[in-house]
């Protein structure tokens, strides 16, 4: 936790003579300050840069305006000439800007499997900063109009039918997390919508059983807009253009995870073998996206219908738009790594990657 200030040696003296640790910020928009990071610090924000500021200890500074660290989150402030900084509500100090997650989630069966996919989803938690808060964009929850699960506590929702008994007693009980969710629909500018009812489908909980398995952490979902004009589904561009909108969610703490597959198709799929050798289409197709999101070729995956192989990988736009979002909030210069690559059932790609 921590106060951010513009510069270290235009700082009050007080602050500079507690020996304390600065550590470099940049917002997501590219403003660049330091981060006083001890978690007793105040940030006194009603007072015109910082002038008065006498003191510093466990009752903050002196003037008026005092807030706790625990109790702030970003904000603009004049006297930070644009620098994200801090002021009153829930959120993270001095973290900068959250990771984003495409998770390519598979069969409901890897809810009780041990196997390299699952494995990699274990290894993420230990790299990732800690969330406030998780949002997961599902491919499975398709509504006319874009809604976020604004519930205390989201029901677990067992949306596949047919599998072994032991699945549908799988809980997984996090608690929900209604003010980021209301944090969307703000940013989203009316596009987004609350819903109190739906939950968390198995393209939440049954990743986020491997990376959180304690159930700990805050978690709400957002809809995939899948209403028709004219029998043509809403152009990935408009789905691109709303997840730009979410950017913000990124400095408050919030790890976005898109929850879907590059390559889902299930009418040719090999139920019997998890194993089986994937299909050369879906080999081509999944190596190319691969591709444009290494050379950040956006618009080619904006356009991924124009190749001729999308009609086998992506028969249904369902669990390719979650990437999409993902993609659409990837910050200028940000690196991306791959946290696996391969297929199961000879016709899913179970391809995840991390930006940032």
């Amino acid at each position: 936790m921590g106060t951010l200030i513009p510069n270290p040696k235009e700082t009050p003296t007080e602050i500079r003579n507690q020996d304390l640790r600065l550590s470099p910020f940049e917002s997501l928009h590219g403003a660049k300050g330091y981060v006083l990071t001890e978690s007793n610090l105040y940030f006194c924000h009603n007072a015109p840069g910082l002038s008065g500021v006498s003191s510093l200890g466990d009752k903050g500074f002196a003037g008026t305006g005092f807030l706790p660290a625990k109790s702030l989150k970003y904000e603009t402030h004049p006297f930070f000439s644009g620098v994200s900084t801090v002021a009153a509500g829930a959120g993270p100090i001095g973290k900068g800007r959250m990771p984003v997650l495409f998770i390519g989630h598979g069969s409901p069966m890897n809810m009780v499997l041990s196997n390299s996919y699952t494995k990699s989803l274990e290894n993420l938690r230990p790299n990732l900063p800690k969330p406030e808060a998780i949002m997961i964009i599902s491919a499975h929850w398709l509504t006319d109009g874009t809604f976020v699960g604004c519930m205390e506590k989201p029901r677990v929702i067992y949306d596949f039918y047919g599998f072994p008994e032991e699945l549908y007693r799988i809980k997984y009980p996090s608690p929900g997390a209604w003010a980021y969710a209301e944090k969307v629909v703000q940013l989203s500018n009316g596009q987004v919508h609350c819903d109190n009812d739906w939950g968390l489908d198995h393209a939440s909980w049954s990743v986020l059983r491997h990376m959180y398995p304690e159930a700990d952490v805050p978690v709400f979902e957002m809809s995939l807009d899948y209403s028709f004009n004219e029998w043509q589904p809403k152009p990935l561009e408009y789905h691109y253009k709303l997840g730009s909108k979410l950017l913000e969610l990124r400095t408050e703490g919030v790890l976005i995870i898109g929850s879907g597959n590059i390559v889902h198709n299930l009418r040719v799929i090999d139920f019997e073998n998890v194993d089986a050798q994937p299909y050369d289409w879906a080999i081509e197709f999944d190596e190319k996206v691969k591709s444009d999101l290494v050379h950040r070729n956006d618009e080619a995956l904006l356009n991924c219908e124009d190749n001729r192989k999308t009609s086998y990988a992506v028969p249904t736009l369902d669990h390719y738009l979650p990437m999409i979002y993902v993609v659409a909030m990837r910050g200028k210069n940000e690196p991306i790594t791959f946290t696996y690559e391969g297929f199961q059932n000879r016709s899913i790609s179970m391809r995840c990657f991390r930006i940032g």
